[in-house]
């Protein structure tokens, strides 16, 4: 069977289950792959996620599709989004995820900057989700703001956690580190550019940066900082959320330092800290 592309109206079975999936308008575009909105036979509204072929051989791709269809089954928590169906069709690899409304950025976007208040509501949700997915040994390793969704159409928001398509499952040792250079030029912790490695506390740092950008409306480094290695190695990040003086600025601060020992060490201590600035 040739590449099928997706398209509106196109309609997608899983022989497995002998669900269909109806293609609808496309979400996006990035270099992995193609969402779109779908419903399934039921009528009900969900989102399909395909991997592309990039040009790669097929097994890579298939073996990419099956470490994230394999963590998203293993990882059910109210704080990450769930997986319905996985299979392949017309030599594409889908996922058939849970309807959100957005990004992170959409919801900045579409309700402004968040209060203190909004902000703490978030980082508890997005902190559960983290708590469940270390406890299962995975690394997320791209905590982004166009990573994190949202669904409601009022505060508060249900926050979800979603594409652990470079996620890391660690090996049952001591081991708490995943070597790799895979990344965001501006959203990675220090320690990939200076050690080539990710930890439990590289997704705190990025919690981080998610939490500043939801409360100040910018990212807390960006293309206008230069080169992004020097950006981050220079602490930047940190100083803006120490300038925003506040108890909030100062616990954002905590998680954006730069060596991961001096960060907090895990996501229910960083919400005893974030929880504290409520009063």
């Amino acid at each position: 069977m040739a590449i099928l592309q997706p398209h509106h109206g196109l309609k997608i079975p899983d022989f497995s289950t002998g669900m269909t999936y109806t293609i609808g308008s496309r979400l996006s575009e990035e270099g992995f792959g193609w969402t779109f909105y779908c419903q399934n036979s039921f009528g009900e509204r969900l989102v399909a996620k395909i991997l592309k072929p990039q040009g790669r051989p097929r097994s890579d791709i298939r073996r990419e599709w099956e470490k994230e269809a394999e963590m998203l089954t293993m990882l059910r928590h109210p704080n990450i989004i769930h997986l319905y169906d996985s299979f392949e069709y017309g030599e594409l690899y889908y996922f058939i995820l849970e309807r959100a409304h957005g990004t992170l950025k959409d919801l900045v976007f579409d309700y402004g900057v968040l209060s203190d208040w909004e902000v703490i509501e978030l980082g508890r949700q997005l902190l559960s989700g983290l708590h469940y997915v270390h406890s299962n040994r995975v690394i997320h390793r791209d905590v982004h703001i166009e990573n994190v969704l949202y669904t409601g159409v009022s505060s508060p928001f249900t926050i979800k956690l979603a594409d652990f398509g470079i996620s890391r499952l660690l090996d049952d040792d001591d081991e708490v580190r995943a070597y790799s250079d895979v990344g965001r030029g501006f959203d990675v912790a220090p320690e990939l550019y200076q050690l080539g490695y990710t930890s439990f506390q590289s997704d705190l740092y990025q919690v981080g940066l998610a939490l500043y950008y939801c409360l100040t409306g910018r990212p807390a480094i960006d293309k206008d900082d230069g080169d992004p290695e020097e950006a981050i190695l220079s602490g930047i990040a940190r100083k803006r959320a120490r300038a925003i003086k506040t108890p909030l600025g100062d616990c954002i601060a905590v998680f954006l330092r730069r060596r991961s020992d001096y960060r907090f060490k895990a996501a229910i201590e960083a919400w005893e800290r974030l929880r504290a600035c409520r009063r």
